[in-house]
């Protein structure tokens, strides 16, 4: 008898309670707008006036009370003017070295944006393993990354998937109760084998004396085996806010200190969630990160300085790109084009363990592709009340709607009535947001297949998807774990 697998899914989306298609700010732009004409019409007998005021009602409606896609059309022509006024100002390109552009920049390869201002303080956890944070001094946030080796599922048995799968539930659930800490994201890096490494053992090993036959075949081995293997690597990156810290004092160093207590707990549950052996990183970890991500051919060379056991010798400071150019649909990189594209509703229905193993596998379309999934936490005394709000908007919306019920109608009352069940017997509330970044080589028909693809893998797992014109940037710095969340950091990329 087959046992029956488990299922996830039913996320909730947030909705506005609005009349009909309209959003919450438009139901009140059209009470009040009537209201006026109304008022109007009874003291001025004007048939022009009224048809004016009628206009002026459907424009406001039009512009700020109907939204497509996410967006309303006031919202997309004002990010469409940000976007021309940032090209025109010279603020879409950004270029370092002996042709920066920057101000006081003195040949260096500084890190774009915000994360220019960005200073590590090291650390030591309770298990004696360095570690470097990320500190925002502009916003008093403090990130640490892990990287992580995913176990991966080919070979294990379902029921020790189920339990990591609920262990890694747990580990998010502990993102709401832990003081100080704001969100989380866990990112997913694959590209295709450098096949140094192998090159570099295959070769010490080698026996001068082998014969010629033996050494041919070694050869052709090492040549064809990376052709079909891939690098998978996980990182996880947990952001804590200071101020939130109520057990640090007011300097940074002892927010650090208190950080490092913590991160032990976070290890042990992502181990146990199925990440591996999640190691703290350290600055060596993250300029290496930040510069394969710019050109993905500098991995070849990082990983024949780890087979060589040599140091990275390039500081945070320095791990900055020669140059980017944001373009209304990608980002222009030293080693290639890249893009990003967001999720813009969670997969519909009930989903398996294996769902995105699509979107999270290599590819061979990219170059380097990342797939970032972002937490929020949210206290529990809030994740009551967003939970009742959100039955009412449900009610709202479905009594609206004249005669028979639909499914989908049902289903959201259902979806939201479970979920301020579970919130009121204690279960946490986790908002989440995915962005999938693609980096290909920057020629017509690469550029091409990747979008293509990019949008495949995720309409394919049922998500409704959205390409983020004008936002390539900061979008692709996002993906990276380096603690840019994006309810926290939602400005120009390149503006200090």
């Amino acid at each position: 008898m087959t046992e029956e697998r488990i299922t996830y899914g039913n996320w909730f989306e947030k909705k506005s309670p609005g009349i009909s298609i309209l959003t919450l700010p438009g139901t009140l732009i059209l009470g009040a707008g009537i209201a006026v004409i109304v008022f109007m019409v009874s003291k001025v007998d004007n048939g022009w006036v009224t048809a004016g005021s009628v206009t002026a009602l459907v424009l406001a409606e039009f512009f700020y009370g109907w939204e497509y896609d996410g967006k309303t059309m006031a919202r997309r022509l004002a990010e469409k003017r940000e976007i021309t006024k940032r090209t025109r100002n010279g603020e879409s390109d950004y270029i370092t070295g002996a042709m920066s552009n920057l101000a006081n920049n003195e040949g260096g390869h500084p890190l774009p944006g915000i994360l220019a201002q960005t200073k590590l303080l090291r650390g030591v956890d309770g298990y004696g393993n360095a570690f470097d944070a990320i500190h925002y001094p502009s916003k008093n946030l403090f990130a640490v990354s892990f990287r992580c080796e995913p176990d991966g599922h080919g070979m294990e048995d379902q029921d020790l998937i189920d339990m990591m799968v609920a262990k890694y539930g747990a580990w998010i659930a502990t993102l709401s109760v832990e003081e100080g800490v704001i969100g989380a994201s866990v990112i997913i890096d694959s590209a295709p084998g450098t096949g140094v490494e192998l090159g570099e053992s295959v070769r010490g090993e080698r026996d001068p004396d082998a014969p010629p036959a033996a050494s041919r075949i070694m050869d052709a081995l090492v040549t064809d085996l990376p052709n079909h293997s891939s690098d998978v690597t996980g990182y996880v990156t947990v952001v804590w806010k200071q101020a939130a810290m109520a057990s640090s004092a007011g300097n940074a160093a002892d927010a650090v200190v208190e950080i490092a207590k913590r991160l032990p707990s976070h290890a042990a549950a992502l181990s146990a969630g199925g990440a591996g052996d999640p190691v703290p990183m350290t600055e060596p970890d993250l300029v290496e990160v930040a510069q394969v991500a710019y050109d993905p051919e500098t991995a070849i060379a990082f990983d024949l300085l780890r087979a060589r056991d040599q140091a990275v010798e390039l500081d945070w400071a320095a791990a900055g790109p020669s140059f980017l150019a944001e373009r209304r649909g990608c980002l222009l990189l030293p080693g290639g084009a890249a893009e990003t594209v967001e999720m813009r509703r969670p997969p519909r229905g009930v989903v398996f363990d294996n769902h995105l193993l699509r979107m999270l596998q290599p590819n061979g379309a990219f170059l380097r592709k990342r797939v970032a999934i972002f937490y929020q936490a949210v206290p529990a005394d809030k994740a009551q009340t967003q939970a009742e709000n959100a039955v009412r908007a449900e009610d709202f919306v479905a009594g609206q709607k004249k005669g028979r019920r639909t499914a989908t109608t049902r289903r959201g009352i259902r979806v939201a009535e479970k979920l301020d069940a579970e919130i009121a017997e204690g279960a946490a509330l986790v908002p989440f947001a995915m962005l999938m970044t693609g980096t290909y080589d920057d020629d017509p028909e690469s550029s091409r297949r990747a979008r293509n693809t990019l949008l495949a893998l995720m309409t394919s797992s049922r998500m409704k998807v959205r390409r983020s014109k004008g936002l390539q940037a900061a979008l692709f710095h996002m993906t990276l774990p380096f603690g840019l969340i994006p309810w926290e950091f939602a400005d120009n990329p390149f503006k200090k």
